[in-house]
């Protein structure tokens, strides 16, 4: 157990009846989906606060923790174990589902706005994130979620060599990244550089309110996908809640964090189906189903897309091991930046940006 009370963690919100049905609403739309592929077979690596097990979770992999505890399936802060949720919650009789239920969960634990410790000082930045990635390769991370960014001045010189290398090998190992835009606040104003959303590599996942408008508080995503950022119930640990308790109020499930893990879950299904593609190509079969205009998913378009050119029955997966009913929200959401932990934006010289924080709960 990290150093730290049980009492400081977060603390969820139970969801009420019309926050559930929400919820559950969502996976009417992914029956059709699931009876394609529902992620068997395939690894998401979570990057993230920690993933706590659940029933709804299946398999979860102590992945490692990077900021001084034994584990990396604790989560104190609650956003990994929403972020895994979303991507492979299984149904339990209740409706409610991730986008790939039958998915394996990989949870790398690197930051924390909760814990007290020295052992903090090189958690929750770049070197660590970079750490995270590796990780998550070293557990056959297919796909991998960061939900957790930093947000830079784009004038400033800061060498990100280690988190290019790390990048440089998920794609050699075909392995889809997918990284939250960002939230605007103070610390991350419009204009500025979120990491790894804007490496070439990487899918930009901005948020929005429906699919032909971008919520207000999301930042854009160049070239990237828009997926809902509001979740109605989101897991943690064992219990669905509608948002966090914070202070004498409640802090919901809203932000690009939330956003980025439906891209994932969806990333997931076109692994399952096509397991020899690369993964630009499978980057691109995203890109292609997605609104025009906005970038908006459909996990529909997504999963009944063929991809350009000739494909062996071999590299295609039609028929799941299990098929799935479920219902994700028609509202998917984020966590405010308040609700975690909130990190002024430090900008270093070249050379240190492997300690830059992690600021933005996308």
């Amino acid at each position: 157990m990290p150093a730290f009370a049980q009492d400081h963690c977060a603390v969820g919100a139970p969801a009420d009846g019309i926050a559930l049905a929400a919820q559950a609403d969502r996976g009417d739309n992914l029956r059709g989906v699931h009876a394609l592929a529902n992620g068997t077979g395939v690894t998401v690596a979570v990057i993230d606060t920690g993933v706590a097990p659940s029933a709804r979770l299946g398999e979860v992999v102590d992945g490692g923790d990077l900021i001084g505890g034994q584990t990396a399936l604790y989560d104190c802060d609650a956003h990994g174990t929403v972020v895994a949720g979303i991507i492979a919650a299984r149904d339990t009789g209740d409706g409610i589902v991730g986008i790939a239920p039958q998915a394996r969960i990989v949870a790398v634990r690197q930051t924390s706005s909760r814990q007290n410790s020295e052992e903090l000082t090189h958690a929750g930045t770049v070197s660590s994130m970079s750490e995270g990635i590796h990780r998550a390769l070293d557990h056959g991370a297919q796909v991998i979620n960061l939900s957790v960014v930093s947000c830079v001045d784009p004038a400033a010189p800061i060498d990100f060599e280690v988190l290019e290398q790390a990048l440089a090998r998920a794609e050699a190992e075909q392995a889809i990244v997918v990284a939250a835009a960002g939230n605007e606040a103070t610390h991350c104003p419009r204009g500025s550089q979120v990491v790894p959303a804007s490496f070439p590599t990487v899918i930009a996942v901005t948020a929005h309110d429906d699919p032909h408008r971008q919520s207000d508080y999301a930042l854009d995503a160049p070239g990237g996908l828009s997926a809902p950022g509001y979740v109605p119930a989101g897991l943690t640990g064992d219990t669905m809640s509608s948002g966090l308790f914070q202070g004498a109020g409640i802090s919901y499930f809203e932000g690009t964090s939330f956003a980025a893990p439906v891209v994932s879950g969806l990333a997931a299904l076109l692994r399952q189906r096509y397991p020899q593609l690369p993964a630009s190509q499978l980057r691109e079969m995203l890109v292609a189903t997605a609104d025009p205009s906005t970038g908006a998913v459909n996990a529909q378009r997504v999963i009944e897309h063929l991809p350009e050119g000739p494909v062996d029955a071999r590299e295609r997966s039609i028929i799941p091991a299990t098929v799935c009913e479920s219902s994700l929200p028609k509202k998917v959401t984020l966590f405010g930046i308040g609700a975690l932990m909130v990190v002024g934006c430090v900008l270093f010289s070249r050379g240190l940006a492997r300690h830059h924080r992690l600021d933005d709960w996308v």
